[in-house]
């Protein structure tokens, strides 16, 4: 559980965590053969080529339990600000799963928005870059690090509304990233003696070291939605393309984006965030960004 000592996209966890309050505390407890209550209320899945995810969400009068059964499988149950984690040894631990879909679903139900993606900040600028699994995030988010970027957030962003009501605040996420093994090779000039994300599963974890930048929260300044384009179906294999989005199309692009799937209309909040992802299009900055798969083409498409 040494991780759950960092602070996490704004949430400080008892009692593993002694930092200060941020904007959230969550009362974190081990427990053991713990059996979801309550009818399933939604089910969802994810099939990728090296692995498969099955998540289960029963409600059980105030409490949510989330069974998921992938490389690791136990359950998460929610009660208000009481977080309870009944975990199988074998396998990926709890952490991995806590850290996006756990504390996601959390945070939904606070009414924080949750996307799939990754953020990283220089200087003003705060960029969250939204793309499915496997479309690059992490090797573009490592390109942009070498060019003074601060990783703040991988694998899943937290916009919490800001004080003033005019944006959204990002905090950092855990101090780790995942990276394919030629990213970790051939850009961050590190051997590849890291543990794997998953047992079968050759994504690698990496550590980053925190700095002044990327420990405090920032406000969000741009939101890219990646659109990789196989280099062998296409007439331009060199063709890099940005271009705005606003209105509805921008809102289908977050909606493609969520952590969760389709889980928010059974938590009864689908209004809600609908209503929310509207507002973020008209107080942040959205781009499609376009681009050839390929490591050739990143160096160009950081600039």
């Amino acid at each position: 559980m040494a991780m759950f000592c960092h602070p996490l996209h704004g949430v400080v966890c008892r009692p593993w965590s002694n930092s200060k309050p941020l904007r959230y505390e969550l009362e974190l407890a081990e427990s053991s053969n713990f059996v979801p209550q309550g009818p399933v209320i939604w089910e969802g899945r994810q099939d990728e080529k090296r692995f498969h995810t099955s998540l289960k969400l029963h409600k059980n009068n105030n409490e949510y339990s989330l069974a998921i059964n992938c490389q690791g499988s136990g359950v998460f149950k929610l009660n208000n600000n009481k977080f309870e984690i009944s975990w199988h040894s074998e396998g990926t631990p709890a952490s991995h799963y806590f850290q996006s879909m756990g504390l996601a679903l959390w945070l939904e139900l606070q009414g924080v928005m949750c996307l799939h993606g990754n953020a990283l900040t220089k200087n003003n600028r705060t960029v969250v870059l939204l793309a499915p699994s496997g479309t690059g995030k992490s090797t573009l988010s490592s390109w942009l690090m070498q060019q003074g970027y601060h990783l703040m957030s991988d694998d899943m962003v937290a916009l919490h509304n800001n004080e003033e009501g005019n944006g959204y605040q990002l905090f950092p996420s855990w101090p780790v990233m995942r990276l394919w093994p030629d990213s970790i090779n051939t850009m961050l000039n590190t051997s590849d003696e890291h543990e794997r994300v998953h047992a079968n599963f050759d994504k690698k974890v990496i550590s980053v070291k925190p700095s002044n930048e990327n420990f405090n929260s920032k406000l969000l300044t741009d939101i890219i939605i990646l659109n990789r384009q196989d280099t062998l179906k296409t007439n331009n294999n060199n063709k890099i393309d940005v271009r705005p989005l606003s209105g509805s199309s921008a809102v289908m692009a977050l909606l493609k984006n969520t952590i969760l799937g389709e889980v928010y209309r059974p938590l009864n909040i689908e209004i809600e965030r609908l209503a929310g992802l509207a507002q973020v299009t008209q107080k942040v900055k959205i781009s499609e960004l376009t681009y050839p798969s390929g490591i050739q083409g990143l160096q160009a498409i950081t600039n």
